[in-house]
């Protein structure tokens, strides 16, 4: 990715994360991060990243704290994981736990 493209990125992230509250559980976050890449209604491309670190980059975290949501939402048979893939089982579920927030 050239110099431009990476900048372009990071001020997007900056100004889509400073309108999500910053006071959401990681929990939250993720869930809406997930809602709005699958999102038809919403330009995102810029947001679909590509390894969990990334995500936790973006939503503000640490993979290790993601981790540990994806493994209580794994207890809970919201999602499965194999591999570097997460399948969602229960989208309601995620809907309901992102709280209708979107990075918009």
């Amino acid at each position: 990715m050239c110099y431009a493209k990476k900048l372009n990125f990071k001020l997007k992230t900056c100004t889509t994360l400073s309108r999500v509250n910053a006071l959401s559980s990681v929990a939250v976050k993720f869930a809406a991060y997930l809602c709005t890449i699958d999102s038809p209604d919403i330009a995102n491309d810029y947001l679909k990243v590509q390894s969990l670190q990334e995500i936790a980059a973006l939503i503000g975290t640490t993979s290790r704290h993601l981790n540990r949501v994806l493994q209580k939402w794994t207890e809970q048979q919201i999602i499965s994981r194999t591999d570097d893939m997460i399948h969602i089982k229960d989208w309601q579920a995620i809907q309901e736990i992102s709280e209708d927030i979107r990075f918009v």
